[in-house]
């Protein structure tokens, strides 16, 4: 019941995400309620409106669209939004390109830029924060989860009396333990080697690149993840509780993709399956 509660207030917060993805044109995942998004290959209604981006890596269908982004808010009339980078190398590169823009397009380029490395955190409201993981491509890349921290009452306290309970906490005894929940992962283009993550493992929804799913197609080495891939690792998602895949090739039907996913698992990983199409309808088991 604790589980399902808990899958039921991320979905929640997760209620009205935003997914655009599709391999080598553009990825956007936008979390309004958070105001968050993560990469930007594309630029979506949604994202404009997020004043934190997290971006995996430096190839342009997942960075490209950041100059929109900051035109767009500054259309609309928002704050500068933050960028966050996984190299300081990139950032600096990244601060170079908005000069150049600034000089071509004869207009200032309102932005911040913070290189976020492995081992740091970035808080979102009062009891969320991002944390990159590592994750395996052809360039330097990252995944972000996003951590809740939530008190929950000590066993021992659990079956007492509401008027104990107050009296307790008015004598300064500490009746909470602190928890953190992995809420959701966001892995970015990566090759299978990133479910090594503790973050990954834990998370309750992941969202998970899925590019390639040919039969005769040979599976991509430090690059991107192809469906053999992920049913030679089925125990890897045995805590997650929901699998997005997305990031599929243009070239793979929709019909295809479901079909080939329904044949090649078995029902109880099905069900934690739901498929982001991107301009298709999404898909559920």
């Amino acid at each position: 019941l604790k589980n399902f509660l808990s899958l039921m207030h991320i979905l929640r917060t997760l209620r009205n995400f935003n997914l655009v993805s599709v391999a080598a044109e553009g990825t956007c995942l936008t979390i309004p309620d958070l105001g968050i998004c993560f990469d930007l290959g594309t630029l979506t209604k949604t994202s404009i409106n997020s004043s934190k981006v997290f971006i995996t890596h430096y190839h342009m269908d997942h960075i490209g669209s950041v100059p929109r982004h900051i035109l767009a808010r500054k259309a609309k009339k928002l704050p500068p939004a933050t960028y966050y980078l996984p190299t300081l190398f990139g950032t600096r590169f990244v601060h170079g390109i908005m000069k150049e823009f600034e000089v071509l397009g004869e207009e200032k380029m309102d932005y911040n830029i913070n290189t976020f490395l492995m081992g740091q955190e970035e808080p979102i409201g009062e009891d969320r924060v991002v944390r990159p993981f590592r994750t395996i491509h052809s360039i330097y890349s990252q995944g972000y989860a996003v951590c809740a921290k939530t008190k929950l009452i000590k066993p021992k306290y659990k079956n007492l009396k509401p008027e104990i309970i107050e009296r307790l906490q008015g004598n300064g005894t500490d009746i909470y333990s602190s928890e953190e929940i992995v809420e959701f992962a966001f892995t970015g283009d990566t090759a299978i080697g990133f479910i090594k993550s503790e973050l990954v493992r834990k998370a309750k929804i992941l969202f998970m690149e899925l590019t390639f799913m040919g039969p005769n197609e040979p599976r991509p080495i430090n690059n991107h993840i192809h469906l053999d891939d992920v049913y030679d690792n089925m125990d890897a998602f045995e805590q997650n509780d929901l699998l997005v895949f997305y990031h599929f090739a243009r070239r793979y039907s929709t019909s295809l993709i479901v079909n080939t996913i329904q044949e090649k698992f078995p029902q109880k990983l099905r069900n934690k399956i739901f498929l982001a199409l991107d301009g298709r309808d999404s898909h559920c088991f």
